[in-house]
């Protein structure tokens, strides 16, 4: 009889049972665990397991991920649990995510003003930019030592009409409207853009979180500690107010990218 090789790997998770607890959870499910202690081995079984046991083309699950680097990981994971790539599914970072599955298909749908065709910026036209936009302002501080500050303020208040981002500091909420309203009449967006106007959409129209969970119904995120607001956003919405399940794994302790907006605690 064959038995699917996901089913074997999934044995292994035998000898440790809260992994096996993760494994057989039903429902939304978050994974705490150290560095070496096989998170990314228990969410790629996982996904395996829902794969082939819960979800039907043309659904299919999301996997969202830190880096490009992880991505191609847990796709050589799955590669070896006998699971192939399917255009149903969707492994990557959480900008293409937000680019390529809920901005290009439904932007112009909802009617957010966007550049036509999107075009990304590159990092030498976003950098002159920046430094156009600290220099119309009159800040004294160098562009470059405020680079830091500004990436994690508008990553860390994503809302821009909220009174956290416009008081926390006004200067830099100035900076942060001043560069987008720049960077949009140049007909670009960039990679802050892609989770900021994902988020827009999804918080902001109720057809796009029921899109979004006819697609892929169950979510999976890895090193969940350095995703940040935004995406924490984008998670609550589509399963508070979209339904959808998610799996996540990740370890509070092992954050690195504090500076750049990651939240840890969340």
């Amino acid at each position: 009889i064959y038995e699917p090789v996901y089913i074997k790997a999934a044995e292994e998770l035998l000898r440790n049972p809260r992994q096996w607890e993760a494994y057989e959870s039903t429902g939304n499910c978050v994974v705490l665990a150290g560095p070496g202690s096989g998170k990314t081995k228990l969410l790629t079984i996982k996904m395996a397991k829902v794969l082939q046991e819960k979800i039907h083309p043309p659904q299919g699950i999301a996997c969202i991920t830190y880096s490009t680097e992880c991505a191609r990981e847990i796709i050589t994971r799955f590669d070896r649990l006998g699971v192939e790539e399917n255009s149903n599914n969707y492994i990557g970072t959480i900008h293409s995510f937000c680019l390529n599955r809920i901005i290009r298909p439904y932007g112009k749908l909802a009617k957010i003003p966007l550049p036509d065709p999107i075009k990304v910026v590159d990092s030498t036209t976003g950098n002159a930019i920046f430094h156009r936009s600290v220099s119309e302002l009159g800040f004294l501080e160098k562009p470059n030592s405020l680079r830091i500050q500004f990436d994690k303020y508008r990553r860390t208040f994503p809302n821009r009409k909220s009174e956290e981002f416009l008081k926390t500091s006004p200067e830099l909420a100035q900076l942060i409207n001043y560069y987008e309203n720049f960077l949009h009449e140049a007909g670009f967006i960039d990679f802050d853009d892609m989770i900021l106007i994902g988020l827009n959409l999804i918080e902001g129209f109720s057809w796009v979180r029921k899109v979004l969970k006819a697609r892929f119904p169950i979510l999976f995120i890895d090193e969940y500690q350095d995703l940040g607001v935004p995406l924490h956003n984008i998670v609550m919405n589509l399963v508070f107010q979209g339904g959808v399940e998610v799996f996540a794994v990740g370890d509070p302790d092992q954050s690195i990218y504090g500076f750049t907006g990651a939240k840890p605690n969340l």
